[in-house]
């Protein structure tokens, strides 16, 4: 992980991040998906039967509704319409008990069998009412008994078997809703359990890449600390010795010296300079592209939020709408039951005025219109209740599956909140290193400048020390000349020994020269030596 460089480690934590982020979107897409394979379990099965049994139920009152028109109608078109009527209600329901039972279980079957025996007797009595309808009022009356006492006990019987289906099919519904919050609580706890996770990694390797690109950087400054202070020491330590020594080779030899040690010191504080320009221009497109980011998962949490408000609405205004179905429901139900009571009040009143003879034709007549309004008025409920029965169902489905999306976009907004932090987290962090870096070439650049300066002045002086070796030199030679002639003077007899004394005085200049010159060999001391520098950070810039 050391030998990584910065730019690759970079890479590497924005593609955990991106590995996070779609680990939680998969995860709630399939748990969507689990939830919608649920939901249609319940819509295509479940529901379905309850809608089917429902509508049985609602067959048998129209079956009895439309039997009774036929007992109320005088006419003869009026008896064939209902009975048409009749017969295609009893087909409807007969096709709607076949997909029934071939949606039930054993359980739901044998239920299935009993109300088949219950509506097939319901069915022979309301035949034999239909067909004594078209005789004579005795034969009516008879009829009308025959329907509300036998006919109607066993229709009871039958809506209460069936009722007892709807009461299954909805315990099946609810064990059905509760898999599908168990599905939801373990989706929920995957996400949140994920989401740690790839928050703790993102924690981790984001407080690994400050310390890997902030330990260099204090390597940098140390490293800078120590060579400048050993090369002021040194540098110090050879003008002591040519101020002290003044001689013309060590001043020469060291000026020389310090010329290429401030070269090779201006040629490396530069290099190091340029790399730090160029790991701030990275650095500073690091941040620009996560304040890009930042700005783009704000906007996306907007609009997710925007989107909440609007589902949250909608499904106050559904419950509004069923609320107000449900009252308009019951208003339908007793309009239903009056024009019901006001056709038997009309059938009482035909038959007292058949009874009266020529007296009551006038109030037959009016009995047949009185009939006739209140056969309008119960055709007209049925059909509005049939509508608003559907409307209502549609509606609290509606409200289901908003409920639903309502919930998914809560969690998709707190995952996108997540995010978000991390992403300034990161930006911070990058406008932080940015302004480091700023501040460390800055200060490279200043002593950039120093150095070249140093580094010409130590050029100067090469060139005056090579000018005044040269007169040291002469300036040796002098005094040693000058000092044999002192010892010649001094000592008369020893003419002789001239030679030997001029080769004494040689060795003497010889080894005076030795012992204050400077050591031929400097040890060069690099700058990479001194600054523990990782190449591997800077080789992408």
């Amino acid at each position: 992980m050391k030998k990584l460089s910065l730019n690759m480690k970079l890479t590497l934590m924005l593609f955990l991040i991106f590995i996070g982020t779609v680990a939680i979107s998969y995860l709630g897409i399939s748990s969507l998906k689990q939830m919608n394979d649920r939901l249609n379990y319940i819509v295509d099965n479940s529901l379905c039967k309850v809608k089917l049994a429902t509508r049985i139920n609602h067959n048998l009152l129209e079956i009895s509704r439309t039997e009774k028109n036929i007992l109320l109608s005088r006419e003869q078109n009026d008896i064939d319409k209902y009975f048409e009527l009749y017969k295609e209600i009893q087909k409807k329901m007969q096709e709607k008990k076949k997909q029934l039972y071939k949606l039930s279980d054993d359980e739901a079957k044998q239920l299935i069998d009993k109300f088949s025996e219950k509506s097939d007797k319901f069915m022979k009595i309301s035949n034999e009412v239909c067909s004594l309808s078209n005789f004579d009022s005795i034969s009516r009356l008879r009829a009308f008994k025959l329907a509300f006492g036998k006919g109607r006990k066993l229709l009871d019987e039958a809506q209460i078997i069936m009722r007892t289906i709807v009461h299954n099919n909805e315990k099946h519904m609810e064990r059905d809703k509760q898999m599908a919050d168990k599905n939801y609580i373990s989706a929920r706890n995957r996400m949140i359990g994920i989401s740690m996770i790839g928050v703790a990694l993102a924690v981790f390797f984001g407080l690994y890449l400050i310390r890997s690109i902030t330990g260099p950087i204090k390597n940098v400054f140390k490293g800078l600390n120590k060579f400048s202070e050993y090369e002021l020491n040194e540098t110090s330590e050879k003008l002591k010795d040519i101020v002290d020594g003044f001689s013309g080779s060590q001043i020469a030899a060291a000026s020389q010296s310090l010329a290429r040690g401030a070269s090779d010191q201006a040629a490396s504080v530069e290099e190091s300079t340029s790399s730090l320009e160029e790991m701030s221009s990275m650095t500073q497109k690091n941040a620009d592209n996560a304040n890009h980011a930042n700005d783009l998962m704000k906007e996306t949490i907007q609009i997710v939020a925007s989107a909440k408000q609007s589902m949250n609405e909608l499904t106050i205004s559904m419950g509004e709408i069923s609320g107000t179905g449900g009252e308009i429901f019951k208003v339908i139900k007793t309009i239903d039951e009056i024009a019901f009571q006001t056709r038997l009040l009309a059938l009482n009143a035909a038959v007292e005025a058949a009874r009266a003879g020529e007296a009551g034709v006038g109030f037959a007549v009016v009995a047949d219109e009185v009939k006739s309004l209140a056969m309008r008025s119960a055709e007209a409920a049925r059909h509005t209740s049939a509508m608003i029965e559907n409307n209502l169902q549609k509606v609290k489905q509606g409200s289901e599956l908003i409920l639903k999306a309502n919930k998914m976009f809560k969690k998709v907004a707190e995952s996108a909140l997540k995010v978000g932090d991390l992403l300034s987290e990161i930006t911070v962090s990058c406008e932080e290193q940015n302004h480091g870096i700023r501040q460390v070439s800055k200060a490279m650049t200043e002593m950039d400048e120093v150095v070249q300066k140093n580094a010409a002045n130590a050029e100067e002086l090469s060139a005056h020390a090579e000018q005044t070796d040269g007169i040291v030199n002469d300036l040796l030679a002098i005094t040693g000349r000058t000092r044999i002639k002192r010892n010649i003077k001094n000592k008369p007899y020893a003419y002789g020994d001239m030679a030997a004394n001029q080769k004494h005085s040689s060795k003497l200049i010889e080894k005076k020269k030795e012992n204050m010159s400077l050591p031929h060999h400097f040890e060069e001391v690099r700058p990479g030596q001194i600054i523990p520098l990782d190449e591997d950070d800077f080789e992408d810039f």
